[in-house]
């Protein structure tokens, strides 16, 4: 197994035809899991991906935000409430609400999805998407589904786009406007 892949682990055991559980490690997680015999015990694991240290720190989240961050799905283009949005702030996890983005960042990319050519340094994490063909960007607090990022297609001097879902994003607008 990867590292940080096991959540949650403990043991099952029988005892007056009664089974009798005991857990000893847990976090917040989703994925898979599985279970062996181990000297009359029942040793369980689940394995998954991380949604934070502290639950406290997570967010409910609605179904489609659901599909979104955390089973990796896409919103559909030009529907999100970002796309055309370009108010001074930073741009925040749904989840677990580390800045990821600047508006400074944000550019019109004609994509259908909010577009920035850099990351706040730290906030946002690049893995090879399952496809095989593009850059999956999560955030790198909680792991949460963000998109894609596209590098040499030449649309600003960085020549790096991250195409976001608004889902995955909560806005908050600057601190000096605010007032």
């Amino acid at each position: 197994m990867p590292t940080n892949s096991i959540f949650s682990l403990g043991l099952l055991n029988v005892k007056h035809g009664v089974l009798v559980g005991e857990e000893i490690f847990s976090k917040v997680i989703w994925g898979a899991g599985g279970y062996v015999w181990l000297g009359g015990m029942l040793v369980f694991w689940l394995a998954g991906n991380e949604k934070s240290g502290n639950d406290s720190e997570v967010k409910q989240l609605t179904k489609e935000e659901k599909r979104v961050i955390e089973e990796k799905g896409t919103e559909a283009p030009y529907s999100g409430e970002y796309e055309n949005w370009f108010a001074p702030g930073v741009y925040k996890c749904k989840r677990c609400g580390a800045v990821l983005y600047q508006s400074k960042d944000k550019f019109d990319a004609k994509c259908g999805w909010p577009a920035f050519d850099e990351e706040v340094p730290g906030a946002v994490k690049r893995l090879p998407d399952a496809d095989g063909l593009r850059t999956e960007v999560q955030c790198a607090k909680c792991g949460a589904h963000l998109g894609h990022v596209f590098e040499g297609e030449g649309m600003t001097a960085k020549n790096v786009r991250h195409c976001v879902n608004s889902l995955a994003l909560e806005f908050e607008l600057d601190a000096a406007i605010k007032k």
